[in-house]
């Protein structure tokens, strides 16, 4: 087994991102993808309207939220499972790459 760390964004992280701005925490993803591999489902996720991923007047994600973070991560978990399993660190660029 393998430490994974997976971005959850807030809907300000995915507005900033929107408006091309990078997220503001940033630098320690890319300390933690050093040792770690980092799921980015902030990538796939600013491609939706924002307001359909969170509840409304609330900082939960929505269905429609939680389906795309489940997707995201199962692409990657099937994708990288036998680097995983076998001990290996995937490097950012694969985790990232899809």
């Amino acid at each position: 087994a393998e430490f994974v760390t997976v971005v959850l964004p807030s809907q300000l992280d995915l507005f900033h991102l929107k408006n091309g701005k990078p997220l503001r925490y940033a630098h320690l993803l890319d300390a933690i993808s050093t040792f770690s591999p980092v799921i980015h489902a902030e990538e796939k996720m600013k491609s939706h309207e924002v307001e359909e991923l969170f509840l409304p007047n609330d900082a939960h994600y929505s269905s429609l939220g939680n389906a795309v973070v489940a997707q995201i991560v199962s692409e990657f978990l099937v994708k990288h499972s036998h680097q995983l399993a076998g001990g290996k660190s995937v490097s950012l660029a694969s985790a990232t790459s899809h």
